[in-house]
C-alpha cells in the first residue's frame, strides 16, 4: 500500500522568469506555416485545386523569410513532380501579386512571390548541370581501391544524375506552363532555346525537346512560324549527323513528328493528372460491366482437363 503523500510547497513565479522572445515566437510560427504548406502541397489533385489554394492563401505569408520559403516549398515541388507542373503554376499565377516589406539593405523595398519564383527558375536554368558535384564524384571513384567501395559509388553517380536529370527537365516544364500563363515573355522562352542549341549537349538536347513540347504550339503560329521553321532545320540537322546518342535522336525526330502532327499529342503522352469526372468519362466503358466480347467455350471439368493436359505435355523438351 502507499504510503502517506508529502505536502510541497506552492511554486514560486520568479521575477526573471524564462519567457519565449518575439523572435523566437516569429520562427516557431514560421515552421509552423512550412508545415502546413508541405501538408497542402501533399493533398494536390485537379479536383482539390481550388479548396487548396485557399488555404495556402489564407496563411499569414507576412514576412520575407516566410514568402521566399512558400515559394521555393512550391518550386521544389513543381520540379520533382512534373506530371503536376500544371497546377502548380497555376497556383503560382494565383499567388503571383504576394508581396511583402523586404529587410533593409536590400535594394528594393518589397519582395514579390512572381520576381523570387522567377529568380529561381533562372538559377536552375543556368546551372542545370552541376558539373563540379559530379566531377567531385568521379574522382572519388577513381581513387577508390576496393571493388565493393567502386561499386558503391557508381551507383550514387548514377542516382545523383537521374535526380538532376529529374529537375532539370521538371524545372523546363515549370518554365513552358509558366509562360502559357503570361507569367513569362516570349521573348525569355526564345533566349532559353538558343540557349540549348548553343550548348547542344544531351542533356541540353532533351530539355529542348521538353522545352517545345510544352510550349511549341503556341510559339508557332503567324509571323512566329520563320523562327519556328529555323529551330527544327537545325533539329533535323541534328538528327542527321547522328552525332547523339540514339535515345536523343528519337527523341528530336518524336517533337519534329509532334510538329507534323499539328502539336497534338499522342494519347499515352498526354495522359497528366486528371479530375474525378474526366476520369469516369474517359473511362466510362468499366460500367457497362462488359470489357471484352469473346465467344463463350465450353471446357470439361476443370480437374478433368488438367489432367488431360498433363498427361499429353510433350516432356522431352
Amino acid at each position: 500500500m502507499c504510503g502517506p503523500q508529502k505536502e510541497y510547497d506552492p511554486l514560486v513565479r520568479s521575477e526573471n522568469a524564462w519567457k519565449p522572445s518575439k523572435l523566437e515566437e516569429d520562427e516557431r510560427q514560421t515552421v509552423k506555416i512550412f508545415r502546413k504548406v508541405r501538408g497542402i502541397l501533399n493533398k494536390m489533385t485537379p479536383q482539390k485545386f481550388q479548396s487548396l489554394l485557399q488555404k495556402v492563401q489564407a496563411l499569414e505569408i507576412n514576412t520575407e523569410a516566410r514568402l521566399r520559403g512558400v515559394v521555393d516549398l512550391i518550386f521544389e515541388k513543381a520540379i520533382n513532380e512534373p506530371s503536376f507542373c500544371e497546377p502548380y503554376a497555376n497556383m503560382c499565377r494565383m499567388m503571383s501579386q504576394f508581396h511583402v516589406s523586404s529587410t533593409p539593405g536590400s535594394g528594393s523595398n518589397t519582395l514579390e512571390f512572381r520576381k523570387r519564383l522567377l529568380t529561381r527558375c533562372q538559377r536552375e536554368f543556368e546551372n542545370r548541370t552541376n558539373e563540379e558535384e559530379l566531377n567531385a564524384m568521379k574522382i572519388k571513384i577513381e581513387n577508390a581501391e576496393k571493388s565493393e567501395v567502386k561499386q558503391q559509388l557508381n551507383n550514387d553517380l548514377e542516382l545523383m544524375t537521374m535526380k538532376q536529370r529529374r529537375r532539370m527537365l521538371g524545372n523546363i516544364r515549370l518554365i513552358g506552363e509558366l509562360f502559357k500563363l503570361n507569367m513569362i515573355t516570349e521573348s525569355v522562352m526564345h533566349n532559353c532555346i538558343m540557349s540549348l542549341f548553343r550548348v547542344r549537349d544531351e542533356d541540353s538536347l532533351e530539355c529542348l525537346c521538353q522545352l517545345l513540347n510544352t510550349i511549341g504550339k503556341r510559339l508557332d503560329n503567324g509571323k512566329k512560324k520563320t523562327r519556328m521553321n529555323q529551330y527544327f532545320e537545325q533539329m533535323n540537322k541534328i538528327v542527321r549527323e547522328k552525332k547523339t546518342t540514339s535515345r536523343v535522336r528519337f527523341i528530336l525526330m518524336d517533337v519534329i513528328d509532334l510538329r507534323l502532327n499539328n502539336c497534338v499529342q499522342r494519347a499515352i503522352k498526354s495522359q497528366g493528372p486528371k479530375t474525378i469526372e474526366q476520369w469516369r468519362e474517359n473511362n466510362s466503358h468499366y460500367n457497362t460491366g462488359v470489357l471484352f466480347h469473346t465467344p463463350r467455350v465450353s471446357l470439361p471439368h476443370y480437374p478433368v482437363y488438367v489432367t488431360y493436359l498433363c498427361s499429353h505435355r510433350d516432356v522431352s523438351s
